[in-house]
């Protein structure tokens, strides 16, 4: 047989991730579609939207040959499993439209064979999976159907598959050994299953479910709005330190090609009495007239001689998808109520939109329609004769925050002031400590020192009198202070000790009587759980925050580093309860960037070992796994749990941060090989370092749970950046 799987509109955005999961498992797949602008976008290895790691993760399944990409329906005759991923759409009246599926099927049918396993994934009416089998069946085809639903969210399945449960539902139960293990190579997580209408419900009551949660935080805003009133204070004020209301989801513009069309769906599954769906289709659609009706009563002469300006125009934030997006249709009424109206958005290319410059120079009224990251940087202050229309409060309340960091000349802490200028503008002042006593004032640090809004302090916080120099009332403080360096664990244990566990002390003494107001962050390790493995001989992977902090062995140096910070995490748990102030505690895996030091971790080790070309090539533990995240997704995480309300309940919690991508010392190897363009005659695999553990695996769904974060940059992006670093600042350069 030609192939393993054949994906029937493979080149969209449910069914070329998956495809290239697929490929990149060893499974051979062919992507069959019959738009030819994707499906050549497609074969010169780029995705035809946008997808983190889509690109990089395309072109590697096309260099192994495990993916194919064709316009010939012979490839569904060619393939022993089929994946369809034309769903159910509704049609101008709001009701499900299943001719797609049977036009599919009708068009398609002399190319399906008997003995095929037939996979529907995307989302349809209930009933339709056996529906399709009886279709196979009255033909006399002997066809298998089973039904998957795609669960992630877009822009983000190459990671989700490897993370989500799947779920699973066949007709016929010998096909449910061969589906599970088709979607076991791509997933490490649970197998759920259910009957097929359970399956097909299941994806449309989680739909639903969103789009009336959504509704509500909407329906809420217009009434606030409508009485003159700020709903965003009120909001602060429901949520103030009472945890019952933090999953009250903020206002914005609800939309997209799935969560109105599940939940009319839905509505029509039920003769048209699913009452809060229809309500949360008038609140979520009916938003875009909300906003002009107000308008309309400000402006009650002039609205005509305006201009509008929509920032955004994709149906989410740091998307391209512009599907069902609401912008469109504040544009359509927006050109009738309005003079002009200007459109702008950061990743959709459109001949009729205009650059950002422009919509801000020429607008008289602008609306975030999309709060995409890069609109940060816009300061409405600084147009005070135009109106901003923020819905979602991206821009929020303008109050300088006061912030300290410990531990800031190292690493982490030197990304994380860099992120907090450039996330909160003029309206942060930062302080920094650092004892200096690893790298030193180097220039990278000297500019950043220099920045107005930073004042540095250089103090040993081990000693108890420092402190009346750090100030207080905080709004946060992230403690990143330690030493940290596997060498010196078992040259000086006892300092390590002494150093990171009394200063500690001293930081969470100086808190609860200078800063009890604000909120602390306390930077754990993976290495506080690292014990655990072998004492209890397994992990669950991905590994959640709940398991076992173990010291396996206290007259080993090694576990100086880990004993620290597991009685830190106590600690903090402890003082957060008995004081009652507000904290969390993040656990880094494996971040990596420039300015990340030279020796002791991996990507450093081997960038310098490339730089030089070292030949034979040594890696140690060449088939252990791990993740690595870059250090301005790890500290954009670290900075959103600060900010999420979610995180100011007792008990603290904590978080892991890390990424979804798992890959051997090897593999990581040749990455950095193709990003120098160099590489080595021969590899030298020796074995792994003692101590360590074959695989490490985060499970981050409480860190995207809590603020909805994504890494953004793709390893190979990473590497690159940090590789030319290294190249730039040699080591004792």
């Amino acid at each position: 047989m030609k192939y393993d799987l054949c994906i029937i509109g493979g080149a969209g955005h449910v069914g070329l991730p998956l495809g290239v999961a697929f490929a990149n498992s060893g499974v051979r797949t062919a992507i069959f579609d019959v738009n030819q602008e994707a499906l050549e976008k497609i074969r010169s290895g780029q995705f035809p939207f946008k997808e983190r790691g889509g690109n990089e993760a395309l072109q590697t399944a096309l260099r192994a040959n495990t993916l194919f990409v064709t316009d010939s329906p012979e490839s569904i005759s060619d393939s022993k499993f089929i994946i369809i991923v034309v769903g159910t759409p509704i049609d101008e009246y709001l009701s499900p439209n299943h001719s797609l599926t049977t036009k599919l099927l009708d068009k398609y049918f002399d190319y399906f064979r008997d003995g095929q396993i037939v996979i529907l994934r995307s989302t349809v009416y209930p009933g339709t999976t056996e529906k399709v089998q009886n279709y196979f069946q009255k033909r006399g085809k002997q066809v298998k159907l089973a039904m998957c639903p795609e669960r992630i969210s877009q822009g983000y399945a190459l990671e989700e598959f490897k993370v989500l449960p799947q779920i699973i539902s066949v007709i016929d139960d010998s096909a449910f050994e061969e589906v599970s293990s088709l979607f076991k190579k791509i997933a490490s997580a649970e197998i759920i299953r259910i009957k097929p209408i359970e399956a097909e419900l299941a994806k449309l009551f989680t739909n639903a479910w969103r789009y009336i949660k959504f509704a509500v935080g909407t329906q809420f805003f217009t009434i606030a709005h409508d009485h003159g009133l700020d709903y965003h204070q009120i909001e602060k004020a429901m949520k103030k330190d009472y945890a019952r209301n933090n999953d009250l989801p903020a206002p914005g513009f609800t939309a997209g090609p799935c969560l109105l069309k599940d939940t009319m769906q839905l509505a029509a599954f039920t003769n048209n009495n699913f009452l809060l769906g229809h309500a949360a289709m008038l609140v979520n659609e009916g938003l875009v007239n909300h906003i002009i009706q107000g308008l309309k009563r400000e402006y009650p002469e002039f609205l005509k001689d305006k201009t509008l300006g929509i920032l955004g125009m994709a149906f989410k934030a740091d998307n391209d998808d512009h599907r069902d997006s609401l912008s469109y249709k504040l544009r359509k009424i927006g050109r009738v109520e309005c003079k002009n109206v200007l459109c702008t958005d950061v990743y959709i290319k459109d001949p009729s939109f205009v650059p950002l410059e422009t919509v801000l120079k020429e607008s008289d009224i602008l609306v975030l329609a999309t709060p995409h990251a890069k609109y940060a940087s816009i300061d409405p202050r600084k147009y005070p004769d135009k109106k901003f229309i923020d819905i979602w409060n991206f821009w929020g309340a303008q109050k300088t925050k006061r912030i300290l960091i410990t531990g800031a000349a190292g690493f982490i802490g030197y990304h994380l002031a860099l992120h907090l200028l450039e996330k909160y503008g003029n309206e942060c002042e930062l302080v920094l400590v650092d004892n200096l006593q690893k790298e030193g004032m180097d220039e990278e640090l000297k500019k950043l020192i220099g920045n107005p809004q930073i004042s540095f302090k250089n103090l040993d916080l081990t000693d108890p009198h420092a402190y009346g120099e750090i100030g207080e009332n905080y709004d946060y403080v992230y403690h990143l202070a330690a030493i940290n360096h596997t060498q010196l664990f078992y040259e000086i244990p006892h300092k390590i000790l002494r150093t990171n566990t009394l200063s500690l002390i001293h930081m969470l003494d100086w808190f609860k009587e200078k800063s009890n107001k604000g909120k602390f962050c306390f930077t754990s390790s993976n290495e506080a759980y690292a014990g655990a493995l072998n004492a209890f001989g397994t992990l669950p992977l991905p590994t959640p925050e709940d398991v076992p902090l173990v010291i396996e062995d206290p007259k080993n140096p090694r576990w100086s580093y880990a004993a620290t910070k597991l009685v830190g995490e106590l600690f903090v748990n402890h003082y957060a309860k008995m004081y009652n102030f507000r904290a969390l505690i993040v656990r880094p895996h494996n971040f990596y960037g420039p300015r990340a030091g030279h020796g002791g971790h991996v990507i450093p080790d081997f960038a310098e070992r490339i730089a030089r070309q070292i030949d034979p090539f040594p890696i140690y533990g060449a088939d252990d796994t791990r993740t690595f995240c870059y250090i301005s997704d790890a500290v954009r995480a670290m900075s959103a749990l600060m900010d999420s309300p979610q995180t100011d309940k007792q008990p603290i919690e904590t978080v892991h941060i890390g990424d979804f991508e798992e890959i051997t010392m090897q593999e990581l190897a040749h990455k950095m090989f193709e990003t120098a363009n160099w590489r080595p005659q021969s590899l030298d695999i020796k074995n792994s370092p003692s101590g360590s553990v074959k695989r490490r695996l985060a499970n981050i769904t409480k860190l995207q749970g809590l603020t909805g974060w994504r890494p953004e940059v793709s390893l190979m992006e990473g590497l690159k950046r940090t590789y030319d670093w290294y190249l730039k600042h040699p080591r004792g350069a």
